[in-house]
C-alpha cells in the first residue's frame, strides 16, 4: 500500500423493517480510491444490508463489485 491516497465512501440506507426487537436497513454504496503511484481510480459499487438487534448488536453484509474489472467481494461486519 501507499502512504498517500485519496478515498471516498458514500452509502445510503433505507429502513426496510423495524420493531422493538430488531431493525433491518439496506441500500447501495460506492467507494472510490486513488493511489498516486497508479494513474487510474479504483471504483467499487454494491449493496449492503445491516441488521441491528436491540440497538446493541449490529451485523452487516456487503456485496461489492469492481466496476472496472468485474471482480467481486463479500464483506461481513459485526459490532457490539
Amino acid at each position: 500500500m501507499a502512504r498517500d491516497y485519496a478515498l471516498l465512501n458514500s452509502d445510503f440506507a433505507k429502513r426496510l423493517y423495524s420493531n422493538g426487537l430488531f431493525r433491518i436497513d439496506a441500500g447501495p454504496f460506492l467507494d472510490s480510491a486513488r493511489i498516486p503511484s497508479h494513474s487510474e481510480w479504483f471504483v467499487d459499487g454494491g449493496v449492503q444490508v445491516r441488521i441491528s438487534v436491540l440497538n446493541s448488536f449490529n451485523f452487516g453484509i456487503s456485496f461489492g463489485r469492481n466496476l472496472r474489472t468485474g471482480s467481486h467481494a463479500v464483506f461481513i461486519d459485526d459490532s457490539r
